[in-house]
């Protein structure tokens, strides 16, 4: 029976059947082969048309050589932030007038963050961060793993915040953190400052690119 079903639902190979000039059917896949060669040969090559002539002549140096500052000139334009051509201008949020798209995510993700620490405790967000950093010290092999802690981390060191004196190493800093959340006021503030920072990155990075 499964044989039979096997055979009924098998998909059955579809081979255009080609013929010859004369109308005769051709069963083999070489002589197929040969025809259609031939076929596609007639139609794009003609032996009366001779190709082109090669070069005939002394080579010699171009008349305007070029110069080491055309080459420096040339891989500059082939920065990702502009087009090719003569069209220099950039193609950065900076330049185009809308908002840097990493500047968009970090304000995000820090909005996010505030209302995790203003949850409760036993929440699956708050535990997974307390079961973090206490498995956090454990070896690991290979490179250190991107997470989210990693990129908050990132945040706050780009941030110079000796105001807040705030960091993420730890369960301490973690519910320091909290603490400045529950205050809506202040955690606009540090949010606020980190997103200031990194936009100021930003900016230095948008005028090295213009020059």
């Amino acid at each position: 029976m499964f044989k039979a079903v096997k055979s009924l639902n098998r998909k059955k190979s579809i081979n255009p059947k080609i013929f010859d000039a004369n109308g005769k059917f051709i069963p083999h896949v070489e002589e197929i082969q040969t025809v259609i060669g031939k076929h596609f040969k007639d139609k794009f090559r003609d032996d009366q048309i001779n190709g082109l002539e090669p070069f005939q002549g002394d080579a010699r140096d171009l008349n305007n050589p070029i110069t080491t500052n055309e080459v420096e000139k040339a891989l500059a334009r082939l920065n990702n932030n502009r087009p090719c051509g003569r069209n220099t201008w950039g193609t950065h949020p900076k330049k185009t007038g809308e908002t840097d798209i990493s500047l968009t995510i970090l304000e995000a993700r820090w909005r996010l963050f505030g209302h995790i620490l203003r949850q409760a405790i036993n929440t699956p967000p708050n535990v997974a961060m307390t079961r973090y950093f206490k498995t956090e010290g454990s070896k690991q092999r290979g490179r250190p793993k991107t997470s989210i802690v990693t990129t908050l981390r990132r945040d706050l060191k780009s941030h110079n915040n000796d105001h807040w004196q705030t960091r993420l190493h730890s369960i301490k800093d973690l519910d320091h953190l909290r603490d400045i959340a529950k205050n809506r006021s202040d955690w606009k503030h540090l949010t606020t400052a980190i997103y200031r920072s990194a936009q100021a990155e930003t900016s230095v990075d948008v005028a090295a690119d213009g020059h």
